[in-house]
């Protein structure tokens, strides 16, 4: 039985961990969206320098 509760408590801290990797990801994903737009504009934005 104690292996039972053991394989019970390290699923729940994967699934735990998995949480918070798919929080994470999310957030990375923001940040990269954010700075690609923010590429962008200055890609379409004519340089002062011209």
């Amino acid at each position: 039985m104690d292996t039972q509760a053991a394989q019970l408590d390290l699923l729940k801290e994967l699934e735990f961990r998995h949480e918070e990797l798919i929080v994470q990801l999310d957030e990375l994903d923001k940040r990269v969206e954010k700075t690609l737009a923010e590429c962008q504009v200055y890609r379409i934005a004519p340089s002062k320098s011209d």
